[in-house]
């Protein structure tokens, strides 16, 4: 019998953030929840572009997307790329 592959769990901590600080991979914390947009900005998907979101890659995003995005659609969509909680 063969057993299944032991998945490893990454902590979803800031240290670990910052580590997906760039373009090609990049996970941001909005609230209390961590992202991984990095398929997002692959696509190409942000209507102003990715240059809007790279500052915020490996960083705290929660202010500048709560002001951004008060009541948008982007909440909804957002979640498709939730990772989990962020873990501090």
């Amino acid at each position: 019998m063969v057993e299944d592959p032991v998945t490893a769990v990454i902590a979803l901590t800031a240290e670990e953030v910052a580590k997906h600080n760039t373009s090609a991979d990049c996970w941001y914390v909005n609230g209390n929840s961590v992202y991984d947009v990095t398929q997002f900005m692959a696509d190409e998907l942000h209507p102003e572009g990715n240059e809007v979101i790279i500052p915020f890659c490996g960083k705290d995003a929660t202010e500048e997307f709560n002001r951004q995005h008060r009541g948008s659609r982007a909440r909804e969509e957002q979640e498709l790329y939730l990772l989990g909680p962020l873990v501090v």
